[in-house]
């Protein structure tokens, strides 16, 4: 079953027989924190790092233009996070946090993008730093201050 998480969610309420759902969960679509169905269903999660934006830039930029954002972000994660690469290495970090159990998809169309995504499955974020700065950034995102 490949679909939106709430339509994942309806249809595995009505039908046992899927033991595989798919859908993005990312900082914007969560849906890992939006998926409900009990039993045993296999997750595969993608869009990573958002779907049809620059979100990654986005938060990157954001954290340049207001130093004291980008200094406490930084500070949580160890990382710049001004740089895309590493607001990129959060954003793939809590992805694979809230699917620990499932697949994560993530294109990887570059020899960088490959090898950085690798290390970031090997060495995520961790979870105490990734928490305060995911909730930041999603404060940030809610209050519009990236449009």
């Amino acid at each position: 079953l490949a679909t939106s998480v709430g339509t994942c969610n309806e249809v595995l309420r009505e039908y046992s027989e899927f033991q595989v759902a798919q859908f993005a969960s990312n900082l914007r679509e969560p849906g890992m924190e939006k998926f409900t169905a009990s039993g045993e269903v296999a997750t595969v999660t993608h869009s990573p790092l958002s779907r049809g934006d620059s979100l990654v830039q986005r938060l990157a930029d954001h954290a340049t233009q207001n130093p004291e954002i980008g200094r406490s972000w930084s500070a949580h994660t160890g990382l710049d996070l001004r740089e895309p690469g590493n607001v990129a290495r959060v954003l793939l970090s809590y992805a694979f946090r809230k699917n620990p159990q499932g697949v994560v998809l993530c294109g990887m169309f570059d020899a960088r993008h490959l090898s950085a995504n690798v290390g970031t499955a090997t060495h995520p974020v961790p979870d105490e730093a990734l928490s305060s700065v995911v909730q930041s950034m999603r404060e940030t995102l809610a209050g519009g201050r990236l449009e």
